[in-house]
């Protein structure tokens, strides 16, 4: 998982970096060649940076506080939760460069 989480990261690194190119030249949003519908809209875009973020460092935090306290059953639970939760967040990025097919989900 840790893996994942490294990989996701550096995908949403390289997407800020996209949307803040698009910032830079005073574009907010880029829409279809015929008008039909936005693609990209850059404050959207950093929000859901933003959510995806929190979601993996929810993950390292239930992760790191498991292993110090071994008995919180909150901690358990999230980690129950959240690994699928990390894969699905993984998935529109699937086939890039570091891709492992371990992480696909099935649903």
């Amino acid at each position: 998982m840790n893996d994942l989480i490294s990989w996701l990261r550096t995908q949403l690194d390289q997407r800020e970096q996209q949307l803040d190119h698009l910032s830079n030249q005073g574009i907010n949003a880029l829409i279809s060649p015929d008008g039909s519908h936005v693609l990209t809209e850059v404050e959207f875009g950093r929000r859901d940076i933003a959510a995806k973020r929190r979601i993996l460092d929810r993950y390292e935090k239930a992760l790191a506080n498991r292993k110090q306290h071994p008995d919180d059953l909150a901690s358990a639970g999230a980690l129950l939760a959240l690994p699928g939760a990390v894969k699905d967040l993984a998935q529109p990025y699937a086939g890039r460069d570091g891709w492992q097919t371990e992480w696909a989900t099935t649903s």
